[in-house]
């Protein structure tokens, strides 16, 4: 080329000097790439990472400080669930104690009317003997309730035969 045009000479030189520091970058490349670990499963996995990351600005918000906010609201809205989860567990438990003291107390209240009933049985029976009906007979019966009420576990029953060898039967009839 210089024998062509003597002009381009440093042109040339230019050229020569910018293909040397090519070649040293080229070098110098290889070497810096020779050292960096290439990790494909790694490389997967924070390409999934920026892909989850860009749905979820679609879908929530269109930063990511968006997205973060929303993450925390969640957050607390699942704290208040399983506060809400303890306390109903709390709840359960207390309710399990109080069926247990009414139980308690509620079978206590039926032996006093049992011993009650007993007593009053034979009052009913001594009056009606009185009344010239010697052989009638006056009963007390408690039938159990499906669910405990304010009057207690059971529900009296006054039961009447005025005749002997006849079933006692409802008074209330």
């Amino acid at each position: 080329m210089i024998a062509i045009d003597p002009a381009l000479e440093n042109t040339l030189a230019s050229l020569d000097a910018a293909s040397i520091q090519l070649e040293d970058v080229a070098l110098a490349l290889r070497t810096y790439a020779a050292r960096i670990e290439a990790d494909p499963e790694r490389l997967q996995v924070v390409e999934d990472r920026l892909e989850l990351i860009q749905r979820l600005k679609k879908k929530y918000a269109p930063h990511i400080q968006g997205v973060l906010a929303y993450k925390e609201t969640i957050d607390r809205e699942m704290e208040e669930l399983m506060s809400r989860e303890e306390d109903r567990d709390g709840l359960q438990k207390r309710l399990e104690e109080l069926t247990d003291a009414l139980r308690v107390k509620g079978e206590g209240l039926y032996s006093k009317r049992t011993a009650a009933a007993k007593l009053l049985e034979s009052a009913m029976e001594k009056e009606l003997s009185e009344l010239a009906m010697k052989n009638a007979r006056f009963q007390v019966a408690f039938e159990r309730l499906p669910q405990a009420k304010s009057t207690g576990l059971e529900r009296a029953e006054f039961l009447f035969s005025p005749n002997p060898g006849e079933t006692p039967k409802h008074l209330r009839r």
